[in-house]
């Protein structure tokens, strides 16, 4: 019997809000420890199948609850604690930044972008503007 391969996120409204947003953000804060070079905890952010298998603590985000999701428990954490994320002294995420995040993990992670509300236009606009440079 063949083994049949996961099916790739698809979806017909454009292209996923991962590709166009969350990818070009956590290069901007998380990549830096958490790539393919460097993995602290074990945890590669690169792709989304990676960020799904999660590190040595399981995986970084639930589909669907953002408050299940490590990340955003790490996010959300003091800046203070050792295990706030991005470790204090870095650039932090802003408050537009994480709801955007928690947003996308809420509705699904093969969201599109035409999937986007348009309270979180503005922000998708700003990475999609930094990609085009």
């Amino acid at each position: 019997m063949e083994a049949v391969a996961e099916p790739a996120l698809e979806s017909t409204g454009g292209p996923l809000i991962f590709d166009a947003v969350i990818r070009p953000l956590l290069e901007e804060k998380c990549i830096f420890c958490h790539g393919v070079r460097r993995s602290r905890g074990g945890l590669n952010m690169t792709s989304l199948e990676t960020i799904q298998a999660g590190g040595s603590e399981g995986p970084a985000i639930v589909n669907g609850s953002a408050a299940d999701s490590l990340l955003v428990q790490r996010i959300d954490l003091p800046e203070s604690s050792d295990k706030h994320m991005p470790p204090a002294g870095e650039p932090q995420l802003s408050p537009e930044e994480l709801a955007f995040l928690r947003w996308w993990i809420g509705y699904g992670l093969d969201a599109a972008m035409d999937d986007l509300p348009p309270e979180h236009a503005r922000l998708a606009e700003s990475f999609l503007g930094k990609n085009a440079e």
